[in-house]
């Protein structure tokens, strides 16, 4: 299955959320692909690293995102968009 950027997106935000979404992300990006994705999200404070924790997470604004995100699906799903 091919993923747009946005899937992706949406994908590595629910993943810090859940322990399957993390084997998701893994089977569908290269570790390298998923550092320049971290980035590009910390860099538009999506996401935010905390190095005690040495963990990432969601931020707001990448909460706000998934749920406009998951509404968008909502509404084109029925018309097979």
């Amino acid at each position: 299955m091919e993923y747009n950027p946005l899937d992706i997106i949406a994908m590595i935000l629910e993943a810090l959320n859940c322990e399957r979404g993390r084997l998701m992300v893994n089977r569908v990006l290269s570790p390298d692909q998923l550092r320049n994705y971290l980035t590009i999200l910390q860099e538009n404070h999506m996401l935010v690293y905390e190095e005690e924790k040495q963990i990432y997470r969601t931020t707001n604004k990448g909460m706000c995102f998934l749920q406009i995100y998951n509404q968008v699906g909502d509404l084109v799903a029925p018309i097979g968009i």
